[in-house]
């Protein structure tokens, strides 16, 4: 038989399950390096022997800084590379620059020289692509930001477009065929690593 000892004046483990706990009492938001630091270490440069932290405070007035999400930071250092400055995707018009041409160019036809006689039914398919000058320039106005923009996917959605044009060259049998329009037609949705 084994007797068990219970000390009563034993503490009992507490653990701690709240999660990380900041311990930072004021974050600093000025401009790096900060001038109040600088000034210190021009009073501890004439200090024999030289604390070790003049070395590194006479190093700062070198200091390559680059743009990051939040302000200037050194080159080099984490937030430089992990939080670099986002790029605005709006469309830059640089001074000088040459005038877009409206489309349709005016006495420019397209001609071809196909004798194709849609019947009935395709005619009224080839009339229900037709897309007016007004709402080709809303579409374009509206999908510029496309990824986040919803009437991009769906004008995308149901359209044969460039990435799938492979996928569509080498369908062979129409049972695969029709395998490859109902995927197109119910669409991919999109992932952050597609953006």
């Amino acid at each position: 038989m084994i007797w068990r000892c219970v000390n009563p004046a034993a503490k009992k483990k507490t653990s701690v399950r709240a999660g990380v706990k900041c311990t930072l009492y004021r974050a600093y938001d000025g401009p790096i390096p900060d001038p109040h630091v600088m000034a210190s270490a021009e009073k501890l440069k004439d200090i024999r022997p030289q604390p070790g932290i003049c070395k590194l405070l006479h190093g700062l007035e070198g200091l390559n800084l680059v743009d990051s999400k939040f302000g200037p930071v050194p080159f080099g250092s984490v937030l430089s590379y992990q939080c670099p400055l986002e790029l605005s995707r709006d469309i830059i018009k640089h001074p000088g620059a040459s005038e877009f041409p409206q489309l349709p160019i005016e006495g420019y036809n397209f001609t071809f020289p196909i004798d194709f006689e849609p019947n009935y039914i395709q005619q009224c398919h080839l009339d229900s692509l037709i897309v007016s000058e007004e709402m080709s320039a809303a579409i374009e106005a509206e999908t510029r930001m496309q990824s986040e923009c919803q009437l991009w996917s769906q004008v995308r959605k149901p359209r044969l477009t460039a990435s799938r044009f492979r996928e569509i060259c080498h369908v062979r049998g129409e049972l695969s065929a029709k395998a490859l329009a109902t995927r197109i037609l119910r669409g991919t949705p999109q992932t952050a690593a597609m953006r």
